[in-house]
């Protein structure tokens, strides 16, 4: 089977590194540190069995790297990465768009912003999509740059002899997961151009709302203001009417009480003239009689008394009916005084009746502007509020853009099939343990390498890409552990490819060996006994 793509050197020299490195060195530096790493078993109370080699395999890990607008989208082909993605779901913009084109009237439209208030509160739900494969690390871009820049063509020579992992994430899957991402963008700025069209659409009907409420004050204004008009001149007439009345049945009282009075004083007078007639004949009687009063008999004496006395009684009756005469006038006065009040009040509160109902035209007409003013200010209230959850709402969905956006590896690269080379080795006691080595840096020794041999061989391989290590690798040591099934796929894989069943490969082990010694990188003592250690499996 032809395989096409790209991979990248297993180990490349140091800058500070002036010897070659060889394909053989690799080998037995690996090997080396593997051993190394092997438990030897051993303990002095409680004996515990040492580990023996499984495999030690090349193998490639398969990676799928999709061009995605002057980015990639990095899909693991062994679904040991993958990517969930949420999609939050609006609630019904095409109904409230709808809804927004149909209504006509402010109370109506008032009504749909409660509504809309409410339905814009939250989201409907979520939905998780998840993207089999799909590597969602951005922060991975620098070292993809420098990954993508070193990668070659996958050749024949590359895969002799090594494990290479069938892809469970096929071609068509990956397209399913770009054409999944794609959707979602488009589905999220949807819901971006629906929200912007209901903000519009929003001012728009704001803008003819005002106008009509604008108009229909200004009609009621105007309305009221001809009303009141109207009822002012209808006013004016009837108060001039009302005042020739009341001047008319003023006169007319007036009228009637100087008939009365005049009527009154009239005969007043009389019976003052005859009063006064009468006190000069009680003053002039005794004096006509003085000359010869005295010479009067008793007879006529008396007679001239009891006329005194008579006319004293007529003097008095007349007093009186003076008196009564008076009492009459104050009350006609009285009478004229009450009539002209009564008449007065009569006219005042018809015209305050008239005042009145002016007012209260006037008063209907500013409750009924300021109804409609105080509608248009709850309606300008409501729309401000659900402009700034549309603005939230907005700026949610261009931070699931911003997400959408960062499952893209900023660095170019074409499709892509990528090919990562690793080293896999199997350990064996009462259970199987495996370890994963990613690609390395080989260094130069820096005077006579010191620590274990661990440590001397860490140094000597220096892992160079932390993505390869801390998430592929990462993600396969995790299903080794967890998995049966994939621990027994990579265990038969592994032994078919297991470069310790090769001659050629143990002697190229053995080669690397020698020239790792010679580096200074092993002491004569390990290097004889990792070659002794080579022994049982070569015989294997």
């Amino acid at each position: 089977m032809v395989v096409r793509g790209r991979t990248i050197l297993y180990t490349v020299e140091a800058s500070d590194r002036a010897e070659p490195f060889t394909a053989d060195m690799e080998l037995a530096a690996l090997y080396a540190l593997a051993e190394s790493r092997r438990k030897k078993g051993g303990g002095r109370i409680f004996k515990r069995k040492g580990e023996t080699w499984g495999f030690l395999a090349k193998a490639y890990y398969p990676l799928r790297v999709k061009a995605y607008r002057g980015s990639i989208l990095l899909f693991d082909l062994l679904d040991l990465n993958k990517a969930a993605v949420k999609y939050r779901v609006m609630p019904g913009l095409d109904s409230l768009l709808q809804s927004l084109s149909s209504t006509r009237t402010a109370p109506a439209f008032d009504t749909l912003l409660v509504k809309a208030l409410s339905l814009l509160d939250r989201f409907e739900g979520e939905e998780v999509v998840e993207i089999d494969g799909l590597i969602n690390r951005p922060e991975l871009s620098s070292e993809l740059h420098f990954l993508l820049r070193e990668s070659r063509g996958f050749r024949k020579e590359d895969r002799a002899g090594s494990l290479l992992f069938t892809p469970v994430v096929n071609k068509e899957r990956v397209e399913e997961g770009y054409k999944a991402i794609l959707g979602l963008k488009r589905r999220v700025r949807s819901d971006i151009e629906k929200l912007e069209r209901v903000k519009r659409r929003l001012g728009g009907k704001m803008h003819l709302i005002h106008q009509a409420i604008t108009r229909e004050i200004d009609e009621i204004k105007r309305k009221g203001k001809r009303k009141v008009e109207v009822m002012r001149a209808r006013m004016a007439r009837s108060l001039q009417a009302r005042k020739r009345a009341l001047e008319r049945d003023l006169k007319r009282i007036d009228r009637e009480y100087e008939r009365k009075a005049s009527s009154l004083s009239r005969e007043k007078e009389r019976y003052e003239k005859r009063l006064s007639t009468i006190k000069g004949q009680i003053g002039a009687l005794p004096q006509e009689y003085q000359p010869r009063f005295q010479t009067l008999s008793p007879e006529e004496r008396s007679k001239v008394e009891e006329a005194v006395r008579a006319l004293k009684r007529g003097m008095r009756e007349l007093e009186e009916k003076i008196k009564g005469i008076e009492r009459a006038l104050k009350e006609l006065e009285a009478w004229r005084a009450s009539q002209r009040r009564q008449l007065q009040k009569a006219f005042e509160e018809a015209t305050a009746a008239e005042e009145a109902k002016i007012k209260g035209v006037e008063e209907e007409r500013e409750r009924a502007v300021e109804e409609r003013m105080s509608l248009l200010n709850r309606i300008y209230g409501r729309v401000e509020a659900l402009y700034s959850k549309i603005d939230a709402l907005i700026g949610v969905k261009r931070e699931d853009l911003k997400e959408l956006d960062s499952l893209a590896i900023k660095v170019k690269g074409k499709t892509t099939n990528l090919y990562i080379p690793f080293y896999l080795v199997s350990y064996r006691n009462q259970k199987e343990r495996f370890d994963l080595y990613p690609p390395v840096s080989a260094s130069r020794p820096k005077g006579r390498p010191s620590g274990s041999l661990e440590d001397r061989m860490s140094k000597l391989l220096v892992p160079r890409y932390k993505f390869i290590d801390q998430v592929l690798l990462k993600g396969m040591r995790t299903a080794l552990q967890e998995s049966p099934p994939f621990r027994n796929i990579v265990r038969r894989a592994g032994e078919e490819a297991d470069l310790l069943r090769r001659p050629k490969a143990v002697e190229r082990i053995r080669r690397g060996l020698r020239a790792l010694r010679r580096e200074g990188w092993l002491t004569d003592k390990e290097y004889l006994a990792i070659e002794d250690s080579l022994l049982p499996d070569l015989g294997g």
